[in-house]
């Protein structure tokens, strides 16, 4: 794999779909467009995804009442049992820190992602 210095917004976010692809399938029914913001760990692609109900989070148990506040949050947790770490989610395009590239920010992640939606969508109607 590249390194991230050497790749475009279109890769980064073709990697994460990629992986979403093998490992959630339907993962693009999830979203929500209208809602959807890269830089919130709410409405990101993996906040949406990986929300309490989707993720069958147990809302009784104490040890999940921090986590429960974004999805974001709970995909990390259940993405670090993979060994994924924050360059990972970068070259995915799942996270955005400002610094490693400079063609890559929060609206073109958002462009990006909502593409990738929006084709799954259409290859693969309800």
């Amino acid at each position: 794999m590249k390194e991230l210095a050497d790749m475009d917004v279109v890769e980064v976010v073709a990697n994460g779909s990629a992986f979403l692809d093998e490992r959630y399938p339907d993962w693009y029914d999830h979203m929500l467009i209208v809602d959807h913001d890269m830089s919130d760990c709410t409405a990101c692609v993996l906040g949406q995804l990986f929300t309490p109900s989707n993720y069958h989070a147990d809302m009784d148990d104490p040890n999940y009442a921090h986590l429960l506040r974004s999805g974001y949050s709970l995909a990390l947790r259940a993405l670090g049992s993979l060994g994924i770490v924050d360059d990972w989610m970068e070259i995915h395009g799942f996270s955005y820190n400002g610094n490693s590239h400079k063609s890559i920010t929060w609206p073109t992640l958002n462009a990006a992602w909502a593409l990738a939606i929006e084709s799954r969508r259409a290859a693969n109607p309800i």
